[in-house]
């Protein structure tokens, strides 16, 4: 028999109200609130060991509120400028459709957790479940052409993400002249869109995604790419052809207007991230090593496709080195289609072709330090001196071809853009 104390606490509270003037004046104000409860389960009788220093189990709760990325968005909006010249004459041009109604995408967020900190402090961590959800998601809603605009901001979709989060840190090694710790970090996540406006033609969507219920919010949508025809050097993608039957067949065509687009090709969110942390320590040298990596995503390499375009643009554009085995009548054993002056292969458009896995591992940074003995610090006017060298970036194995694969949710290598490049440092710390 053991007695349960049931040590809860109310963690935090809140409760608030925010106005911004993004929203029209009937729909300026939200409501929002969170709630924080937590049993420290370590302090109850029946669980009282020497190896464990804290175990704390905790749960919250609460809505917050998203406004627009920029402003003018609800009103009836015109503008009159240099960019509105029709026939070299000012113009006064429509730039937003009203919406009254616009109002505050809701944030509900849930989450379970539980921290521990075991073994005299030498293993501690914690395990997180959340859920969250989108409430009036803020939607750019697809008009049709006969409009004048291409979209409407609306509030008009929910949206959910659930997922683990687990960290873990311990001690591996210690005594009077070494220690090792070490930190690893790992979450998954999963995005789901609940429900989209009614009659909303996919179509609409961006040239990458698509959106649709029951999927992720980043889920591609693109032609699929079926390489060369090798006798004629040719690109080719896949289109779906009705049978006589009337089953669907997956045939090739070299008419890109006739490729199928396809979903269920992959996802531009990775499905876990990771992180391992380890510093090492000997006597005055110490050594940090960062690693990070992604697993179960697709990057659309823009910046590749870019550079392998064959000759549609007739300029003479910079290539990649991979260019220089395209397709020729003695190089028919190829991926690469023929090149040509304005050629109309259409074989750089959007599809699968850039589509890579965007699986990776990381080395986030390495960095060495060495702190002169104090012995022999008290033989000079200094207090203390330290040396160290560091480098960010130090490399990636991955299948991503334009630098950094982490590019992002959106998954697109910007062509523009060039992100994580590698920096050394070199430095020398002292006191007096």
């Amino acid at each position: 028999m053991f007695l349960l104390n049931f040590l809860l606490e109310i963690s935090h509270g809140s409760y608030r109200v925010d106005g911004s003037s993004l929203f029209g004046a009937d729909k300026r104000w939200g409501n929002f609130w969170s709630v924080g409860a937590s049993w420290r389960i370590s302090e109850e009788e029946f669980l009282k060991a020497d190896w464990i220093n804290d175990l704390k189990l905790r749960t919250s709760y609460g809505i917050t509120g998203n406004v627009p990325n920029s402003p003018y968005q609800f009103g009836d909006y015109f503008s009159v400028g240099k960019k509105t010249f029709y026939n070299g004459q000012v113009g006064l041009k429509h730039d937003n459709l009203p919406n009254s109604v616009l109002s505050w995408e809701r944030a509900k967020n849930f989450s379970l957790g539980l921290d521990f900190d075991l073994f005299a402090h030498r293993l501690s961590g914690s395990v997180d479940f959340y859920k969250r959800g989108s409430d009036g998601l803020l939607y750019d809603f697809p008009l049709p052409k006969t409009s004048g605009f291409n979209t409407i901001l609306m509030n008009a979709a929910t949206m959910k993400n659930t997922g683990v989060e687990f960290a873990l840190n311990g001690t591996i090694v210690k005594n009077d002249t070494m220690q090792w710790n070490s930190s690893l970090t790992f979450s998954y996540n999963k995005n789901e869109i609940e429900e989209l406006p009614k009659h909303r033609d996919k179509n609409q969507d961006d040239v990458y995604k698509v959106w649709k219920e029951g999927s992720s919010r980043y889920q591609y949508r693109l032609k699929e790419w079926a390489g060369v025809n090798q006798e004629n050097g040719e690109a080719q993608w896949y289109k779906d052809e009705k049978q006589a039957d009337g089953t669907i067949k997956k045939v090739i065509t070299n008419k890109y207007e006739e490729a199928t687009y396809y979903e269920n090709i992959g996802e531009s969110v990775p499905k876990v991230f990771w992180g391992f942390s380890n510093i090492f320590t000997y006597k005055g040298l110490d050594i940090a090593i960062d690693l990070v990596g992604a697993y179960g995503h697709k990057i659309y390499d823009k910046s590749y496709k870019a550079v392998m375009h064959d000759g549609n643009d007739g300029f003479a554009w910079n290539l990649a080195e991979d260019a220089l085995n395209y397709w020729t009548p003695k190089n028919k054993n190829t991926d690469i289609p023929k090149a040509g002056f304005q050629a109309k292969n259409n074989s750089d458009n959007h599809s699968t072709r850039w589509l890579v896995d965007g699986d990776f591992i990381k080395i986030k940074n390495i960095a060495i330090g060495y702190n002169f003995p104090t012995n022999l610090m008290q033989k000079t006017p200094l207090s203390s001196a330290r040396l160290f060298l560091s480098v960010d970036n130090v490399y990636a194995f991955s299948d991503y071809k334009s630098g950094d694969p982490e590019v992002g949710f959106e998954g697109i290598g910007n062509s523009t853009i060039f992100r994580g490049g590698r920096v050394f440092r070199i430095g020398f710390d002292i006191k007096f």
